[in-house]
């Protein structure tokens, strides 16, 4: 039998490895940078670390002006200067202050130690905006900020959001993500895709908070969630 074969059984059968989960357990792979062999969860992590600095990489690589608001579960990524002033601004109107270590990269700033190559990214996440619910739909300006407006795409705009980043862990799943009307309103800029070229896979979290995280690690090449960058204008 050809290693082809293998892939393609497997693939094809992924109840395999529900009925031999010990199996996927022991299967150890080559480590990405060279080194001793790791666990097959431990190098999807990994390739996880790996998409999020792609990621980090596309943002950055936008024109300057662009401010990209990212949905919940979203990758945590570096904020820029300008990020930092807004997040304290929200922040501020909402009785709440900057973290410890958002306040010391702010201080990092002020102090010119930040280097050019940790500059970060200009965005805001959009639950320091908005209050989302999934099950029921309703997605509502957080206390503090009313003044902002009631339509999701204003409230964005009016704190200089350009770009909107999807982040949907479980594709066209139910119920669907609250915030795909803010989506659909703009344009698709580029796709970050887990599955394997055949679709949307069923699921799309971390390997570790898959319902069935034996088959579902089976069914993405790049693991994390299905995501979508929007120009909003």
């Amino acid at each position: 039998m050809k290693a082809d074969d293998v892939a393609r059984y497997l693939r094809e059968n992924p109840v395999f490895f529900e009925k031999y989960a010990d199996v996927l357990a022991g299967i150890h792979v080559p480590h990405p940078h060279g080194g001793r062999a790791i666990p097959l969860s431990d190098r999807q992590l990994l390739a996880l670390r790996e998409k999020n600095k792609a990621l980090e990489s596309r943002l950055a690589a936008l024109e300057s002006a662009a401010v990209v608001a990212i949905d919940r579960y979203g990758p945590e990524l570096e904020l820029d200067r300008r990020g930092l002033v807004r997040l304290e601004r929200l922040r501020v109107s909402v009785g709440e202050t900057l973290r410890a270590r958002e306040e010391r990269r702010k201080q990092r700033f002020e102090e010119g130690s930040i280097a050019p190559s940790d500059r970060g990214i200009d965005a805001v996440r959009i639950e320091e905006v908005f209050e989302v619910g999934d099950r029921t739909g309703v997605v509502e300006v957080r206390k503090g900020l009313e003044s902002l407006g009631t339509e999701p795409r204003k409230i964005l705009a009016a704190v200089g959001v350009t770009h909107f980043l999807l982040v949907d862990r479980r594709p066209g799943g139910d119920p669907p993500n609250a915030l795909q009307a803010l989506a659909k309103s703009g344009k698709a800029v580029f796709v970050i895709d887990p599955a394997q070229g055949s679709g949307p896979p069923r699921e799309a979290f971390l390997p570790t908070e898959m319902d069935f995280a034996i088959t579902g690690l089976w069914s993405v090449s790049s693991p994390g969630p299905w995501m979508t960058l929007y120009d909003l204008r």
